[in-house]
């Protein structure tokens, strides 16, 4: 990962990953201090460091990491998604296809939500993804891995907060902020390689849930924060 003067382009610091990175970072505060949400991508095999960073915006000094079991192709999502008025930070990864929740002040872990095997794959040794029939994963070809940066919505009743992404399986999955816990899988036609986003789309103030599914554009109404099926 790289800063560079936004002026002159001047790099200002430097901080080696063991696997070059495929999404920006985010931005996130710990003592009042920003630091920069980082993760790395991962190899054909997986391998690489799949270590999720926290670096210091004006030192490039790391302040945690979080070593994963699986490389970062979605962008991490700085939110309160439990309500109690702090930011975490959630990520998706690849091999082992999970979302996992991490405290900012020093990336421990919240919860992980592991995406279930489905017929056309399983899961073994932390939950890597192997298509039928294969005996190694290879990054190209894991049906439930998440290029996602996930969506935090909150509910407009006492049902709090939710965290939702994607995978290329073809499912949504949406899940309770606080527990991690499935609250609902939706199930779209086509891998869902874009991050899904809330818009409102009648000119109201009601909200839809808009994600792509292979060739396909889908637009879920929202009720209390869950798509309305």
């Amino acid at each position: 990962t790289y800063a560079l003067d936004a002026a002159t382009g001047e790099m200002l610091w430097f901080a080696p990953m063991l696997s070059g990175s495929d999404v920006p970072p985010s931005v996130a505060t710990i003592d009042g201090r920003p630091v920069a949400i980082a993760g790395p991508g991962e190899s054909r095999d997986g391998g690489g460091d799949k270590t999720v960073y926290a670096l210091d915006v004006e030192t490039g000094r790391r302040r945690w990491t979080y070593r994963a079991w699986g490389g970062m192709d979605g962008a991490p999502t700085v939110a309160d998604i439990d309500g109690d008025g702090q930011a975490e930070i959630v990520v998706t990864s690849l091999a082992d296809a999970s979302l996992y929740a991490l405290r900012v002040e020093d990336g421990s872990l919240m919860w992980r939500y592991s995406i279930p095997e489905t017929d056309a794959c399983t899961h073994y040794k932390n939950n890597w993804c192997i298509p039928t029939g294969e005996k190694h994963y290879h990054t190209a070809r894991a049906i439930c891995k998440s290029f996602n940066s996930p969506l935090v919505v909150e509910s407009d009743t006492d049902a709090g907060r939710f965290v939702i992404f994607g995978s290329n399986n073809g499912s949504l999955y949406i899940l309770n902020g606080k527990t991690g816990d499935l609250v609902e899988r939706v199930s779209l036609d086509g891998p869902i390689r874009g991050s899904p986003v809330v818009a409102c789309l009648n000119g109201d103030e009601s909200a839809s849930l808009v994600a792509t599914a292979g060739s396909t554009v889908v637009a879920l109404n929202i009720a209390n924060g869950v798509p309305d099926l």
